[in-house]
């Protein structure tokens, strides 16, 4: 009989085998206008837009909320799309949300204001008697001295008694011895038992006068007798 001729075993190859849970697959690539998470967040195949407008190119991925948050936004603005602008600045009517004005310096005076920062269209806040978008105007019965003050005088309503001059419409410059906000109150010395007045004009000085004049008047009287 044919006998065949006997062939050398070979040993089979062991097929490589993958397992679910050590060396997931790959991602899928991006699409526009998204970035890919980090390591740690790769296992979930999580994804987010990254949208900051221009203003930043990095965001912080939030896996509880999958949102992502930019990180480090420029042009002075902030918040999590860095659409809004940082305390002390407003938005750019003019300007489109990605161009790099579109927050603009509140520029609030110091002087007038109670605080640099203003609202969304650009008006600060005012001290007392301050007015306009920038603090820097005062309104009837204030004048400007390093902000705001309350008018004193004007030379035409209200006037300095006692022959006092209105300065600068803010205080009136009083003659002695008056003194007080319109120079309204008598100030004078006190004397032996007595006030005794700086100004012969003084009504009180006048008195002491005549009342000196009517007792030599007296004396000599007598002394005739």
């Amino acid at each position: 009989p044919l006998s065949l001729p006997t062939l050398p075993s070979v040993s089979p190859t062991p097929r490589s085998v993958q397992h679910v849970g050590h060396s997931p697959p790959s991602p899928p690539p991006s699409p526009p206008g998204a970035v890919r998470a980090g390591a740690t967040l790769s296992v979930f195949s999580f994804q987010a837009p990254c949208q900051c407008f221009g203003h930043s190119k990095r965001c912080s991925y939030l896996l509880l909320f999958r949102a992502a948050v930019c990180v480090s936004c420029r042009h002075r603005t902030r918040g999590r799309q860095c659409h809004l602008c940082r305390s002390g600045y407003h938005r750019n009517p003019s300007a489109q949300l990605h161009h790099h004005n579109i927050c603009l310096d509140c520029q609030c005076n110091p002087d007038g204001s109670l605080h640099r920062r203003c609202n969304d269209t650009g008006y600060c806040d005012c001290k007392a008697g301050g007015t306009g978008p920038k603090c820097d105007k005062c309104l009837p019965g204030y004048y400007w001295h390093r902000g705001c003050r309350a008018r004193v005088c004007d030379n035409v309503l209200t006037r300095c008694e006692n022959g006092g001059v209105c300065e600068d419409n803010g205080r009136c410059l009083c003659h002695p011895p008056y003194t007080g906000l319109l120079c309204e109150k008598h100030q004078c010395k006190k004397g032996a038992g007595a006030c005794v007045s700086q100004s012969p004009q003084d009504p009180s000085f006048t008195h002491l006068l005549l009342s000196l004049t009517a007792l030599l008047i007296t004396a000599n009287d007598h002394g005739a007798l």
